[in-house]
């Protein structure tokens, strides 16, 4: 479009003048740069300018933003970054227009091929690629390898043919691909072969003979079974095992890298294996003789039932023969023992082994001591000495049988001792007779110093020994059997019109061991007796009461087998005839109904009592009685006045 413009000027004057100019118009040109797109980095992008309007011709210049790329109308970009283009024509008419493209870059995936750079033909090799993210994916080519063509982030492949190969790995994310390449170089076939399976009896051994490429190297190891059963050759073809249960082994080969394995299992076969039991687990008692093993010790195999079969037990101290079924066991000190024995055949050397352990207690003591109870109260005095000879028993309690049997001996210089060197249990003891004794009584006081035997049989109550006890506190008394006598020796006249009356009392010990006693003699006279004085003599001496009873002796000591005498002698008058004396009878010494036993109170009679233990009360008794000489009683009615 063309306009005139005309223009008037007019001066101060009022003149005036006129021009014109002529305004042309030229379209504007309209450039459009195109779409934006997106690339993969390191790809290109064409970008095309298209004008539309403006006067040809055009030009065109493209800017980045920081430099002109282009001044062609199409260009080719490759940038590393997100990019905006400026695209700038001109026309003919030197009219300009702008537009912009976007090119938006999105990254390749980062990703790589992780194996190894050898290996030997035939052996499956692990290839992975390196994650590229989410939403990426793997395409794997291998060079004449099986398989050739894989997908994933791994995959295992293998080459028959020993050479070099290309490996060729394209990493897809976004639509971007990469590839990635590696090499790999296949060497020759490595072989390992462990052989055969094997059968062997439990405790037996064999030779595994493997083999493999010359050359390499040889490993064995155990994959399953006893760890410890290889013996040697670990680093050679053969291994000599000798495994105690079904064991699989494992031979690898190596060479140049490359490695190979292969297994065999050696089978325990049990039933080549006689059976060993070395019995159940006892309590022993130490010095004892005990027989141990199974029942029995050793069963042939299963697979010969008729073999004959050795054994070895250890270790062998205690044991009176190593190489037997069930040895017999003496052990002296408490303790646990733990015994093996190997039961083998000897047709083929196959064996078993079993074990046991015995638990061995301390011995126990019982005893102490056998007295002469003098006194007879059942309590060891100081000065009671012990006995020798006398025989103790010891009974088990529960079965009464006689465990052991001993007789009292001198212990540390004094008499009367004795002990039992026993197992843990429960027992009973019986102390035996000592002739002309008696029993102590049974449980006085202190257990430690009095009798424990019935006074009867001579049986201890139950007791219980367990291992390491000492119970010194089983004694047992024996109190000598005392004999009392008296007698009645005279009844003489004296010319005064008195009598002297005479006894004897002797007291004897019949048995071996000394005694005491306390001796008291009463007269029990016919009342129209009046004693006048009295004495005795002879083990002891003074004068005796004229009235009541008199002590004769207190606690006093007789020896054994010895007696003791006294004589007792009274004088008396017989007054018939006395005021608020007697009834005026006289009446002669008479017997009791049992026709043995005088009766008090008659003629002469006189008693002797003597106590053993000092309580008061008379063990023995004993009486005489005597008359008057020359006393003839008449008594005749005369009549009354």
């Amino acid at each position: 479009m063309t306009t005139t413009y005309t223009v008037v000027v007019t001066d101060s004057k009022g003149c005036t003048k006129s021009d014109q100019v002529v305004v042309t118009v030229n379209p504007l040109p309209i450039v459009n740069a195109g779409n934006d797109t997106i690339i993969c980095n390191t790809y290109n992008a064409m970008l095309n300018a298209t004008t539309t309007g403006g006067t040809p011709t055009f030009t065109y210049v493209w800017n980045n933003g920081t430099n002109n790329v282009g001044t062609t109308q199409s260009i080719t970009v490759s940038p590393s970054a997100n990019t905006t283009y400026t695209v700038t024509v001109t026309d003919s008419k030197n009219c300009t227009d702008t537009d912009q493209v976007l090119v938006t870059v999105t990254p390749l995936p980062v990703s790589g091929i992780n194996g190894p750079e050898t290996t030997c033909a035939k052996e499956s090799v692990l290839f992975t690629a390196v994650p590229a993210g989410v939403g990426a994916t793997y395409a794997w080519t291998f060079q004449n390898g099986t398989p050739p063509n894989a997908s994933g982030t791994s995959v295992n492949v293998q080459w028959d043919v020993p050479g070099e190969y290309l490996i060729t790995l394209v990493v897809t994310k976004d639509n971007c691909p990469k590839t990635y390449t590696k090499t790999i170089v296949i060497t020759q076939e490595v072989l390992a072969v462990a052989g055969p399976d094997k059968d062997i009896c439990q405790g037996g051994n064999v030779t595994l003979n493997g083999s493999g490429t010359p050359g390499g190297n040889y490993t064995w190891t155990v994959v399953s079974g006893d760890p410890t059963s290889m013996d040697n050759g670990s680093n050679s073809t053969n291994l000599l095992v000798s495994p105690l249960i079904t064991t699989t082994y494992r031979l690898t080969v190596s060479q140049n890298g490359c490695v190979r394995t292969d297994e065999v299992t050696v089978f325990v076969n049990v039933n080549l294996n006689p059976i060993a039991d070395a019995g159940d687990s006892q309590i022993f008692c130490a010095e004892e003789t005990y027989t141990i093993g199974g029942n029995p010790t050793g069963t042939p195999p299963p697979s010969t039932p008729n073999a004959t079969l050795g054994y070895i037990w250890s270790p062998t101290s205690g044991l009176n023969n190593f190489t037997i079924a069930n040895p017999s066991l003496t052990l002296n000190n408490p303790g646990s023992f733990t015994y093996q024995v190997i039961v083998y055949s000897i047709q083929t050397g196959c064996s078993d082994t079993a074990s046991v352990t015995h638990t061995v207690e301390d011995r126990a003591l019982v005893g102490n001591f056998v007295w002469w109870d003098a006194d007879y109260d059942g309590n060891q005095d100081p000065t009671e000495p012990g006995i020798n000879g006398v025989t103790v028993t010891l009974h088990d309690a529960s079965t009464n049988a006689v465990v052991e049997s001993t007789t009292t001996i001198t212990n540390a210089g004094a008499p009367g001792y004795y002990q039992f060197d026993v197992c843990k249990g429960d027992y009973y003891i019986i102390f035996g007779n000592v002739s002309n004794t008696v029993r102590s009584p049974k449980d006085a006081t202190n257990d430690a110093l009095d009798s424990d035997a019935n006074t009867t049989t001579g049986r201890t109550d139950n007791f219980t020994l367990n291992p390491g006890d000492s119970n010194q506190t089983i004694d047992a008394g024996y109190a000598p059997n005392l004999e009392l006598n008296k007698t009645f020796i005279s009844a003489i006249p004296n010319t005064n019109g008195t009598y002297t009356v005479n006894y004897n009392v002797t007291v004897t010990n019949t048995a071996a061991g000394p005694a005491v006693y306390s001796l008291s003699d009463t007269p029990l006279f016919d009342d129209d007796i009046t004693i006048n004085s009295g004495s005795y003599s002879g083990q002891a001496n003074g004068a005796m009461n004229i009235s009541g009873s008199t002590t004769l002796a207190t606690n006093s000591l007789i020896n054994g087998s010895s007696t003791h005498t006294y004589n007792i002698s009274f004088n008396v008058t017989l007054n018939l005839f006395a005021v608020g004396g007697g009834n005026g009878i006289y009446d002669e010494c008479e017997y009791g109904s049992g026709g043995n036993v005088f009766l008090p109170n008659k003629g002469l009679y006189n008693e002797a009592n003597l106590d053993r233990n000092g309580d008061g009360t008379f063990d023995i008794t004993k009486t005489a009685c005597g008359d008057l000489p020359y006393i003839v009683m008449k008594k005749d009615f005369v009549g009354v006045v």
